[in-house]
């Protein structure tokens, strides 16, 4: 299969802001039967470099391979391991294949991560390098490091299951969300906050310090959509979002979905894959909001396969016919309790940026079957939004 076809098909692949027709070799390194290759690809306003192998297993073998020795030299640079030498580590399980980085299990209770675009890793590394997570992130054994950019990230498992298993139970059987499990979520979450800032207090700042990322934002999910689209009616709400008060500046988590929150059978949450990248406009309200975010988006992916499955059609023409989001009444009794505390309000913006993000990402990927039912889903949640809060 060549280069461009495996571009072509590959999930996590932008397609619509990188060309697979430009993609060329820039480096490589023979390993054990394996070839990575560093590969450019190029866009009409940006450029990416990606590590690429055969697939996920072979890529994840490979860069075991590296922890095995200090440095690497390649074709044309040199990989460096940050990290104590091992002996060969053995990949046991590819986790995940369709999201931008490869993870897996190695044999031993580690983690392995691979970021496929180079500079993907938004500082996450140095975060858990540095920062005292205690028992609430991921413990590193070490990276790999190439021309400064993270190549992979190998940490000690955090034990746990991702909080959708408890909400799936919930909402299938119809009871109630779990409210003692959501409230330990919250406190978790505060308290990594606190753990982030190291004693410094969260600066107060006008919400317009955010409107340079709102812009951005509309402008480049406006690009992925069609001319004509009635979606541009929703964006030019986005675009004019009331920027009057102000809001609490500090770090966050910066990635949270409903996988990257881990329960244990004791009820303890510890978080995964945080983001490192240090900016000066975010807020931990970022956090809830995404997790507001992720809630509805299950609530409405759930919902809208069963009442699918009633009616005996396919979900992803359910999802494009819908004009309000399902499952959005109990999603919302759910962020309740994760808010508690929190004036409502103070999430809108944040809420909103997340939403964008978010059909930022479907939208590079139009034309993939799940990227094109997600946006389905998403454009609807921010139809039911912008009617409530407008």
């Amino acid at each position: 299969m060549s280069l461009r076809e495996v571009l072509r098909r590959a999930p996590w692949f932008s397609r619509s802001t990188l060309d697979p027709g430009t993609a060329r070799v820039l480096d490589s390194l023979e390993i054990e039967g394996t070839t990575l290759r560093w590969v450019e690809v190029r866009g009409e306003h940006h450029a990416a470099t990606l590590v690429l192998a055969e697939d996920d297993a072979s890529l994840l073998r490979a860069l075991l391979m590296l922890t095995t020795r200090e440095f690497w030299p390649t074709k044309s640079s040199v990989v460096r391991w940050r990290g104590p030498v091992q002996s060969l580590l053995q990949l046991d399980e590819v986790l995940n294949t369709t999201a931008t980085n490869a993870v897996g299990r190695v044999a031993g209770d580690l983690m392995i991560k691979a970021y496929r675009v180079l500079g993907d890793d938004r500082g996450e590394p140095v975060l858990l390098s540095t920062v005292d997570g205690g028992d609430l992130l991921p413990v590193p054994l070490g990276y790999l490091e190439y021309e400064g950019s993270c190549l992979a990230l190998i940490t000690h498992v955090v034990q746990g299951v991702p909080l959708d298993h408890a909400l799936r139970e919930a909402l299938r059987s119809g009871t109630a969300p779990p409210a003692r499990l959501l409230r330990a979520v919250r406190e978790a979450l505060t308290a990594l906050h606190c753990r982030l800032a190291a004693g410094t207090e969260v600066k107060a700042m006008p919400l317009t310090e955010r409107l340079p990322e709102l812009e951005s934002l509309v402008r480049q999910v406006r690009g992925t959509l069609p001319p004509g689209s009635p979606r541009h009616e929703l964006l030019d709400q986005c675009a004019a979002f009331p920027l009057s008060a102000d809001y609490p500046a500090g770090p966050r988590h910066g990635d949270l979905h409903l996988g990257h929150v881990l329960v244990d059978s004791a009820r303890r949450v510890r978080f995964v894959d945080p983001d490192g990248q240090a900016l000066g406009t975010s807020s931990p309200l970022d956090d809830f909001a995404a997790l507001c975010r992720a809630v509805e988006c299950f609530a409405a992916d759930e919902e809208t396969d069963r009442a699918a499955r009633a009616l005996g059609v396919d979900k992803v023409d359910l999802a494009r016919s819908q004009e309000s989001a399902l499952g959005a009444e109990w999603a919302a009794e759910v962020t309740r309790e994760l808010t508690s505390g929190t004036e409502l309000n103070a999430v809108a913006l944040p809420y909103v940026l997340r939403t964008l993000h978010e059909l930022r990402y479907h939208g590079e990927r139009a034309g993939d079957p799940d990227a094109d039912y997600y946006a389905d889903l998403t454009w609807a949640s921010l139809a039911d939004f912008l009617k409530g809060f407008l």
